[in-house]
């Protein structure tokens, strides 16, 4: 038997580790919370007419928030501001929502 098969609920426990070294985000509800803030930082800067890399335009940022939160209907092109606050709402509630281990004081998260 593979013992990375073995447990059905393999990855199910999710958390985020800061230490000396940088900070982890382990599990798949800790990678969603990686995801959305990164996202709601490219929202940002297209805000502001900055296009955070080649080809991510609003429309594909605003179908990757819909994606994430798996809203009903999708954001309008004017709705960015909406759509960075309600990413917003949904990163405080995740980042709530999962326990945060500290190895060492100096560590940030």
């Amino acid at each position: 038997m593979n013992p990375k098969t073995s447990n059905p609920n393999r990855g199910a426990d999710s958390y985020i580790h800061a230490g000396p070294g940088g900070t982890l985000f382990v599990g798949p509800d800790a990678n969603l919370l990686l995801q959305a803030a990164t996202l709601r930082a490219a929202i940002r800067l297209l805000q502001v007419g900055i296009s955070p890399r080649r080809g991510f335009t609003k429309r594909k940022a605003l179908d990757a928030a819909q994606g994430l939160m798996k809203l009903p209907r999708p954001y309008r092109l004017n709705e960015l501001q909406k759509a960075s606050a309600d990413l917003r709402t949904w990163i405080d509630t995740m980042r709530a929502a999962l326990p945060i281990t500290v190895e060492s004081p100096d560590a940030q998260i």
